[in-house]
């Protein structure tokens, strides 16, 4: 898959402060993975939500969240967060169904570099619990849709975007790695498996 946005950089972690033990905590990190299964390739942000829960591990303080909308509601989950990463369906980009982005919550706009099927902005989700005293790093991570849905419910993703699920699952986890030491370990290598363990659907992670 093409990365088709630059890379913009978290910045480092402001910390939690030392725990009881005296050693600092590590960051708290949320992957939200926004969408609705039952309208085609919107589905896209729960099926990346389900593949890292079937094939990683990661520390404490790494929570994946799977929503439905990323809207004003979940601004109270984010008070709390060092870092937030965003994982959703886009339209509008002008790239091929399937490319995979990874940008920044700023690039998010209307008339901007990408635009998600949502009616409220991200970056503006991240304004309001910045507002509230959130002062929680933001990334995001998505694909160009194929088919955004007739509005009939139908469950499914179109093969293009099913195919950007793995790559853009391995992406998050390698992002969270270098930039929140998240600490991502594969179900298989927990176990003693090889390099290429099964997930909880039976299918390759």
């Amino acid at each position: 898959m093409a990365w088709g946005a630059s890379r913009i950089m978290a910045r480092p972690s402001r910390g939690r402060g030392p725990s009881m033990s005296g050693a600092a905590e590590p960051p708290y990190v949320g992957v939200v993975c926004v969408g609705n299964e039952y309208r085609q390739d919107d589905g896209f942000g729960p099926a990346v939500a389900r593949y890292l829960r079937e094939c990683y591990r990661f520390r404490p303080g790494v929570m994946v969240m799977d929503r439905a909308v990323a809207g004003f509601d979940i601004v109270p989950e984010l008070l709390d967060l060092d870092a937030v990463v965003l994982v959703d369906a886009l339209d509008g980009t002008g790239a091929p169904p399937g490319t995979v982005f990874a940008f920044g919550p700023q690039d998010m706009a209307v008339g901007g570099l990408v635009a998600s099927l949502r009616e409220v902005r991200f970056a503006d989700v991240l304004a309001a619990a910045r507002f509230m005293g959130a002062a929680c790093a933001g990334r995001c991570f998505g694909v160009q849709v194929a088919d955004r849905g007739s509005g009939a419910l139908e469950r499914g993703l179109s093969p293009v975007v099913a195919a950007a699920v793995p790559p853009t699952a391995r992406a998050v986890a390698r992002y969270l790695d270098a930039e929140w030491d998240a600490r991502p370990r594969r179900r298989g290598e927990m176990l003693g498996h090889g390099a290429d363990p099964v997930g909880e659907a039976g299918r390759f992670c």
